[in-house]
């Protein structure tokens, strides 16, 4: 399938002098196996171009905000939330190539289908979850431009702004959300650890029963219930918290991601996936988890 190489610039709003980067910029790597480039070289040059777009931004935007906010307000803009979010909205997965890629795009079919019927129309937690490969695409396509302008940060970020990291989420958009609920997400953030709250709703008799569960790089770690999803929510990150804090918020942590557990609540970790002592660079999730995707 050949690239739309002008719709794919007209919804970017921006022409390539060079149009082999935003090709490559949409090729997947189950290309691979034809020699054609994918696009996860770009996509790890997006990755740090897109974080340092928007720390930029708000950085000379925004002179009264704390360094805290400012991490804040990065976190929720360069998220995998979001820019699958931003591919989803304007469409830029159906312009991807690449070989038994069908499921991938019923998935982000799928998920957009959903975001479009999300009660806010840009969450900044929760809601659904979609395929990685979407916002790989918006790191790799952030990093085409930025290469085909011969890497000019100060062209590339106007470009950005009005397309592939619209909206910037703001802090009234993070304060929507309960401060239990973003304290999880920024603790787990610095310690590398990957998180995810998922919510679940069963019938209980004439009533809806909602149960949240919140994961560490992917395991289990807790679950709690209530009658209305908000509340549930927030208990499960208020109960995640009161266990991690004396884990990692102690004078012998030093920010590294490393802690000091004994008897059960080490194996407690152990159990939940916790006593990796060695630091990695991840990437917050956010939203339900969807089993099977790219």
């Amino acid at each position: 399938m050949a690239i739309d190489i002008k719709s794919v610039e007209k919804i970017i709003g921006y022409e390539f002098k060079n149009t082999k980067y935003l090709e490559e910029a949409l090729t997947h790597p189950s290309m691979g196996t034809t020699g054609s480039p994918s696009y996860q070289r770009l996509e790890f040059l997006g990755d740090a171009v897109i974080g340092l777009a928007v720390s930029k931004h708000f950085f000379l935007a925004k002179s009264h905000l704390s360094p805290g906010q400012l991490t804040s307000l990065r976190s929720a803009n360069v998220s995998n939330h979001k820019l699958a979010r931003v591919a989803a909205r304007l469409g830029l997965y159906h312009h991807v190539q690449g070989t038994n890629i069908r499921n991938s795009l019923k998935q982000a079919d799928k998920f957009e289908k959903e975001v479009r019927e999300e009660e806010e129309e840009w969450l900044v937690y929760g809601g659904a979850k979609g395929p990685k490969f979407l916002a790989d695409i918006v790191e790799s396509i952030a990093a085409a431009i930025y290469v085909d302008l011969d890497f000019n940060m100060q062209k590339l970020c106007p470009i950005l702004e009005k397309s592939l990291l619209k909206p910037m989420l703001t802090l009234k958009d993070l304060g929507k959300h309960p401060q239990p609920i973003i304290e999880l997400y920024e603790l787990c953030q610095k310690q590398g650890k990957q998180i995810e709250i998922e919510c679940e709703s069963e019938r209980d008799g004439y009533k809806n029963h909602c149960i949240a569960s919140v994961y560490i790089d992917e395991k289990l770690f807790v679950s709690e219930s209530s009658e209305l999803k908000k509340n549930a929510r927030f208990n499960a990150a208020s109960a995640a918290l009161s266990k991690l804090r004396p884990k990692w918020e102690t004078p012998a942590n030093d920010g590294d991601g490393d802690y000091e557990t004994e008897g059960e609540d080490e194996e407690e970790l152990h159990d939940h996936g916790l006593h990796d002592q060695k630091k990695k660079w991840t990437k917050t999730i956010y939203g339900k988890r969807d089993e099977g995707l790219d």
